[in-house]
């Protein structure tokens, strides 16, 4: 064991932990890296400082310690977390006045007729990320435009999610038709019938990557740079945004508050609006 009862694990200040809906993330600000945790681990560390090694376990494990120490060596192990006997020599880093400007930093948008429009608006509101959400075939002909309206804006990492059900060679013309549009992944779901046929042969692409299609996105799309934000709101509603192909905006997929239509509304305005304001700055569940 490299460390007794009586110790401290600390993780080092530039390692900082910000717990979601249903899981935590440890943005590492020195070296870039994002650690997918059980959201309990962020728990676990914001006590450590004040409880020790041996209180840790009793507090989150008691029937099962191994499990702690299982979790602690890796983290040791991995350079996130060290060992102390006198935690007050680490202050922790404070965040409490960092905020960034952008009013929306994830997007979640149909491709539609209105989606060109979406993107330029998303840029007035400084947004940095989307997913670009492909459910009909006859949309793919909107890609290039829309692609051409994204290279001039504040966007700096789209997907594209395709949710057709298509068969493989259908799918490998959609590669050829969106060949020198510059998205980041396509994701693909696993129970499509080019998905499970991809699951068997193997990818064609690097850029494409099989999901669960139940699976809600946006969720992991925040930046290291802007995870200050999340250590005081829902990680999952605050700053984002979804507009469905109608041009219909809404918080995220799933919510029923039309907040106004893209096609007739100043999304900027939107975003400083009460309404919105009142859903995106829900505060970090506890």
């Amino acid at each position: 064991m490299i460390y007794t009862d009586k110790d401290f694990v600390l993780l080092y200040a530039h390692n900082v932990p910000v717990k979601g809906d249903d899981e935590g993330v440890i943005y590492d600000l020195q070296k870039g890296r994002l650690l997918y945790i059980p959201a309990d681990i962020v728990d676990v560390f914001n006590d450590s400082r004040e409880l020790n090694m041996g209180q840790l376990k009793k507090k989150y494990v008691p029937s099962d310690e191994s499990v702690m120490d299982q979790y602690m060596e890796y983290f040791i192990g991995q350079d996130w977390a060290f060992v102390t006997n006198n935690p007050e020599r680490y202050p922790a880093l404070d965040f409490s006045h960092c905020r960034i400007p952008s009013l929306i930093y994830n997007a979640i948008v149909d491709v539609g007729p209105w989606t060109s429009k979406t993107v330029e608006q998303l840029s007035a509101c400084n947004c940095k990320f989307m997913d670009l959400m492909l459910d009909q075939i006859e949309t793919v002909s909107l890609l290039p435009s829309i692609a051409k309206t994204i290279d001039t804006s504040t966007i700096i990492k789209y997907n594209l999610y395709c949710k057709v059900d298509m068969d493989l060679e259908k799918m490998k013309q959609l590669l050829k038709s969106v060949k020198g549009i510059k998205f980041s992944k396509m994701l693909v779901s696993k129970n499509s019938t080019a998905g499970q046929k991809l699951s068997v042969d193997g990818l064609p692409s690097d850029k494409i990557v099989l999901v669960d299609q139940e699976k809600p996105l946006g969720k992991k799309y925040v930046s290291y740079q802007y995870f200050a934000e999340a250590l005081y709101y829902d990680t999952y509603r605050h700053k984002k945004i979804y507009v469905d192909r109608h041009g219909y905006i809404y918080n995220v997929p799933g919510d029923n508050r039309k907040l106004g239509n893209i096609s007739s509304d100043n999304l900027r305005k939107i975003c400083k609006g009460k309404e919105y304001l009142n859903i995106s700055n829900r505060p970090n569940p506890e």
